[in-house]
């Protein structure tokens, strides 16, 4: 029995990797339908609960994508009850770890 040899792709560019110069934004990329069990606080009580959420966010001209991965993992990295405040803080750390903006001028 022979060892195969691994496959190497030379040559092939990465797709973030090319200097895109049409100057265009992206006024919103994500993933929508997530299903992911959250702790909640309503009324000062957490309560355990699943939540289907659209995570999205909106790219400059200068950013040429985003890694999707980077929304499930600020899910993961919740451990406290979310109050709204908690979310709004979700909301400004997606967009510093993604580089990304709500609102694109």
């Amino acid at each position: 029995m022979s060892v195969r040899e691994p496959l190497v792709f030379q040559g092939i560019p990465g797709i973030r990797s090319p200097i895109d110069r049409r100057n265009l934004r992206i006024d919103d990329v994500g993933i929508k339908g997530v299903r992911y069990p959250l702790t909640v606080k309503s009324g000062g009580k957490p309560s355990s609960t699943v939540v289907t959420l659209a995570l999205t966010v909106g790219l400059s001209a200068s950013e040429n994508g985003t890694h999707m991965s980077r929304f499930i993992e600020l899910l993961e990295a919740q451990t406290a009850a979310l109050d709204p405040a908690g979310f709004k803080g979700m909301e400004f750390d997606v967009l510093d770890r993604l580089n990304a903006k709500n609102q694109c001028n």
